[in-house]
């Protein structure tokens, strides 16, 4: 995970708010900024890896998207809605 993410996204060095923000985004997807859709898979066979999602970034594969990755938020939006629940 980037510096810039865990900065931007976490009320503190430990707490990761990503499945609160997906489940933002799917409630009020109007707070994305930039999203891509890409084809991604879990990796179940790999020496150095399993079960960590893989993105065909480039579109090697040539398989449609199956995924729409979110890369920026409203993070004003998130936060509102966020603390609208704990209220």
């Amino acid at each position: 995970m980037c510096k810039k993410a865990r900065e931007e996204l976490s009320l503190g060095e430990y707490t990761m708010l990503w499945d609160m923000l997906a489940m933002a985004v799917a409630i009020d997807n109007d707070m994305i900024i930039n999203s891509q859709e890409v084809y991604a898979t879990v990796e179940t066979h790999g020496q150095l890896t399993r079960g960590a999602v893989v993105i065909d970034w480039l579109g090697k594969l040539q398989k449609e998207p199956n995924v729409r990755l979110v890369m920026s938020v409203k993070q004003e939006k998130f936060q509102e809605l966020l603390y609208s629940g704990i209220r």
